[in-house]
């Protein structure tokens, strides 16, 4: 594996995830400001998982057939400099344009970086993706830190101080790129699977245990981006808590997500990538009950074991559509990394509709019976055919 440009490119994805990650952390604010609905705050969510997520095959489609590095520094710097802008936005519709904006520089990132990956990670990609998704994890965790700490300097302007984080990660990522671009270009043509300028016919074909799995992530992201929006909003806007205290447990629930990616990979190496799938989602289904019923020190803990075992299968998932995909690893990765997971902001807004007519608590006992589902359907997965990997030009690097 080449060790140092699979942490650059998980710097990267950190830095692009924190726009992603900030963002729950307005919605509070957002919505007194603009006195929205929880349908309306739902909204945004969903506008910024469309463009972010649902959108990525597309990125993905673009990276199997053409050399699209330029779609790394380019996307982060879009993604963090949009983002910057929320705290600005004179109305509720120009907000959305706005959380779009940055959402298609998250997108057009992910395939792209999730392709080199594949291609620097030598026989163990489910680490090397555990190394490329704690980065996301972490971003997404230090997402709400940075946002609170801008919120208590200047309120909503504070935002701007995202832009300052945009220049230099893009700068970093542009720099980067000879060295990461030579060695992805040297791997891709090892396995045959090299691309240039020329015009190249890409072809797919998503099966039916494709479709499984995106519907099993699909599940997992519902419950995850629930937790995201639905945990500032309990403890906030439900229970009248203190801000800090919402915000204190969504970062614990992000980094420990974080702890969980990097142990996913490895473990799902070791012992295989159902097997830890299974864990996954068998061990949320009591942790979410506790959380909710759960006071004190007690609801750091659960919110922290919640956090690592749900986000451990995000990069099993990643590694799983590539195996399942093996000709087009790009639309692999935006399958999974993008639409399926993206799909957690429409399961936000129908949450937003049940919790205006039926009450929060109806959404939260709704995400307690999600991972009964996703236990379900994990039991159809077909076992991933391993793929022959290339070995040449693989030692002496780090």
């Amino acid at each position: 594996m080449h060790l140092f440009k699979l942490w650059l490119l998980s710097l990267g994805h950190m830095f692009t995830d924190i726009a992603q990650g900030a963002l729950p952390l307005f919605l509070p604010y957002l919505k007194e400001t603009f006195d929205l609905s929880y349908f309306a705050v739902g909204l945004i969510f969903l506008f910024s998982s469309v463009a972010s997520s649902i959108i990525q095959p597309v990125f993905g489609l673009i990276s199997d057939r053409y050399y699209c590095f330029w779609m790394l520094p380019v996307g982060c710097f879009v993604a963090l400099t949009a983002v910057a802008m929320v705290g600005v936005a004179p109305n509720y519709w120009l907000l959305l344009l706005i959380v779009t904006i940055s959402g298609l520089g998250v997108a057009s990132y992910h395939p792209e970086a999730s392709r080199a990956v594949f291609f620097l990670s030598g026989e163990k990609k489910a680490t090397a993706m555990s190394i490329f998704s704690v980065g996301g994890n972490l971003g997404f965790a230090l997402g709400p830190i940075i946002a609170t700490f801008l919120l208590s300097l200047h309120g909503l302007k504070g935002s701007l101080g995202f832009l300052a984080l945009g220049i230099v990660t893009g700068t970093i990522l542009l720099l980067a790129l000879p060295s990461i671009s030579r060695e992805v270009v040297k791997n891709t043509e090892i396995n045959g699977l090299g691309r240039g300028k020329e015009k190249k016919t890409v072809r797919f074909t998503i099966t039916m245990p494709v479709i499984l799995l995106m519907v099993i992530v699909t599940i997992r992201s519902w419950i995850h981006m629930g937790l995201i929006m639905y945990i500032p909003l309990y403890y906030l806007d439900y229970l009248k808590l203190d801000p800090i205290y919402g915000s204190s447990l969504l970062t614990v629930l992000l980094m420990a997500g974080a702890f969980g990616t990097l142990i996913g990979g490895p473990l799902a190496d070791r012992f295989g990538l159902k097997s830890v799938m299974y864990f996954s989602f068998a061990s949320v289904l009591p942790l979410i009950y506790l959380l909710f019923n759960s006071t004190g020190i007690a609801t750091f803990f659960y919110t922290a074991f919640i956090g690592a075992a749900i986000v451990s299968t995000f990069s099993i998932t990643t590694v799983y559509a590539q195996k399942l995909m093996p000709e087009n690893i790009g639309l692999a990765s935006g399958l999974v990394l993008g639409f399926a997971i993206g799909t957690g902001g429409l399961g936000t807004t129908i949450l937003g509709f049940i919790s205006d007519h039926w009450g929060l608590m109806a959404s939260i006992w709704l995400l307690m019976f999600l991972p009964l589902v996703g236990i379900l359907l994990i039991s159809y997965l077909p076992k991933p055919v391993k793929q022959p990997t290339a070995h040449l030009n693989e030692r002496g690097h780090s």
